[in-house]
């Protein structure tokens, strides 16, 4: 940051990829869960694999 306060733009950019990382983990944690019970919808989970590969 800047002494103003504000981000630069590769604060900015750390931020975005941090997100981004963060969306990523979440979705391979949520499709961990589906794959390990028994009532898988699979159509759900091949979504969210097209949308944690879009994300990478």
């Amino acid at each position: 940051m800047n002494a103003f306060g504000q981000m630069t733009h590769d604060d900015v950019l750390r931020v975005k990829l941090e997100v981004l990382r963060r969306e990523h983990r979440d979705l391979d944690e949520a499709i961990q869960a589906l794959e390990a019970s028994a009532r898988a919808d699979h159509l759900t989970l091949r979504r969210l694999k097209k949308q944690k590969l879009q994300l990478k």
